[in-house]
């Protein structure tokens, strides 16, 4: 049971971790995103992890192990790797001097990042608090 809760906590803490460096990054684009908004030429940034850690986390292990019970937990080490991307979106165009940023669309995606790294810090701390709680019941 220690090495699933070991394993189990590795990986949560990487999940978080790398949520919130990818909320981060995207919210540093954004911001880019924002300062060039009058800008021609400039092309709006955007950062791609969501879909890599769905990946990760929903299809089968590229490490294969023996699981005895189809109900336990497949192994993976792939979670502990993932890291966000940014790139630039080339191929849209908001205005004649090839701008592609929308001032509400990047306000209302900003909104959305600042909810979701609030979340994902107040789930951060529920789990230490919890951590604390079990530790201190030994």
């Amino acid at each position: 049971m220690a090495l699933f809760s070991e394993h189990y906590a590795i990986q949560t803490k990487a999940i978080l971790n790398s949520t919130l460096s990818a909320l981060s990054l995207r919210h540093s684009a954004i911001s880019q995103n924002i300062a060039n908004v009058d800008t021609p030429y400039y092309k709006r940034k955007d950062v791609v992890f969501e879909n890599y850690l769905s990946r990760a986390l929903y299809s089968p292990p590229e490490v294969r192990s023996d699981r005895p019970d189809s109900r336990h937990i497949p192994f993976s080490t792939e979670i502990l790797h993932i890291k966000p991307v940014v790139f630039a979106e080339t191929d849209t165009r908001y205005r004649n001097d090839d701008n592609n940023v929308d001032m509400d669309r990047e306000m209302s995606i900003l909104a959305k990042n600042q909810m979701s790294y609030n979340g994902i810090v107040s789930i951060m701390q529920s789990l230490s608090q919890n951590m604390n709680l079990v530790m201190q019941a030994r």
